[in-house]
């Protein structure tokens, strides 16, 4: 996760401030997302996403099956991204009931087989469903905001010739502020810890992160 904010590279959190330039006509969304979104941003999922399947493969021994890793960070990515675009788009309620919905079952295929049946926990039980989980939301979301699409005008409106310049430096300033802050979050520091003191206590300070997070949540 440390990584898809990486590759992410401020695009997520850029969005709101052009809202009313995508929801000005269908070539605009589409000319926004696949332009200034997704094609610029491609090459550097891909980028950090075998830099991190390298890193993981040096550093650990007991990993999940290798292609794993690096689709779950390109699918990652695009999910937040996703997600960012339809809560800005009002579509918040369907996007918690999917999500919601794909959590519970990814939690019962990982969990069932292992209650009922007494079966081992293992990193591909766990990230092979993760990686369903992952394409399921996916998909779902492309599916949301194609509908969103559809009901935009269908009038032909040009962006403005100074968006490119605005965007960039709004991802720029974006990515700045949220990259360092994510260096001091659980997804930095649980590998750390892995790294530094093993598994075990690994898991214990996310653990307690969790609960601190929980709690911060409540209050």
């Amino acid at each position: 996760y440390l990584v898809t904010y990486i590759a992410d590279l401020g695009a997520t959190n850029s969005l709101p401030p052009f809202l009313h330039l995508l929801n000005k006509s269908r070539a605009n969304f589409r000319t926004f997302l696949f332009r200034h979104s997704f094609l610029p941003h491609a090459p550097l999922i891909v980028a950090c996403a075998g830099a991190a399947t390298y890193l993981a493969a040096t550093k650990f021994t007991d990993l999940p099956f290798p292609w794993l890793i690096p689709s779950l960070i390109f699918l990652e990515t695009i999910r937040t991204f996703l997600r960012m675009l339809l809560h800005t788009t009002f579509l918040s309620k369907r996007v918690v009931l999917v999500e919601l919905t794909i959590f519970v079952l990814y939690l019962a295929a990982t969990w069932i087989p292992v209650l009922l049946q007494g079966g081992q926990v293992t990193l591909n039980n766990v990230f092979i469903p993760h990686f369903l989980d992952s394409i399921a939301c996916v998909v779902a979301f492309i599916y949301l905001a194609h509908r969103y699409y559809r009901g935009l005008p269908s009038t032909a409106l040009s962006l403005p010739t100074s968006l490119t310049k605005r965007l960039l430096s709004t991802k720029l300033f974006n990515y700045l502020l949220r990259v360092t802050r994510n260096m001091f979050t659980s997804n930095f520091l649980t590998p750390l810890f892995a790294l530094r003191f093993g598994l075990a206590p690994a898991g214990t300070f996310y653990i307690a992160s969790m609960m601190v997070n929980g709690l911060q949540a409540v209050v």
